[in-house]
């Protein structure tokens, strides 16, 4: 899975100052810093995108969509051999099915076990309470232990965190 293209996240300094519980501005770049980190390591380790996001995936007929939310197929190429014999788009559609989004192949659709076939998707991303707690609880979680090197135990991921991580993970709540 490679991202091709994803817009600036909207989560506000402010507010991530405020759920730090700092009120001087003194630590400003690092706090941006590590809010930045916290999105992006939001979005690495859950495949949950809190922003509009494209990826491409190479895809399988029946195999789960690994990211979300609400993900949406913009196009399906067809390969051999690393050359493209053009979209397949129309060949293809997502089902739900047990709680998770999957790629299936239209009645109409076709499939050769010699090529690749590639998706581009869309996610418009979403932020949720819960999910802005997580970015934040992560970003603040890296500002807090931002040293590299240290002489005193660093700070646990609390339970809390990893729990709303892993009810994020692969996309799916």
């Amino acid at each position: 899975m490679k991202i091709t293209s994803q817009s600036a996240h909207n989560f506000q300094l402010a507010a991530f100052r405020d759920h730090c519980r700092i009120p001087w501005s003194d630590d400003n770049s690092a706090l941006q810093r590590s809010l930045d980190a916290g999105v992006t390591l939001w979005e690495t380790v859950t495949n949950w995108y809190t922003r509009s996001t494209t990826v491409e995936i190479a895809i399988l007929p029946g195999m789960q969509v690994p990211f979300g939310p609400a993900p949406t197929i913009s196009s399906v190429t067809k390969y051999r051999d690393g050359v493209s014999e053009g979209a397949v788009t129309t060949d293809w559609y997502l089902a739900n099915v047990w709680g998770a989004t999957e790629f299936r192949l239209t009645a109409s659709g076709s499939w050769d076990a010699r090529c690749e076939y590639r998706a581009a998707m869309a996610v418009t991303g979403d932020v949720t309470p819960l999910v802005k707690c997580g970015v934040f609880d992560l970003g603040n979680h890296l500002f807090s232990d931002r040293e590299g090197v240290s002489n005193f135990a660093m700070t646990d991921v609390p339970i809390s965190l990893r729990t709303i991580i892993q009810n994020h993970q692969l996309g799916g709540v």
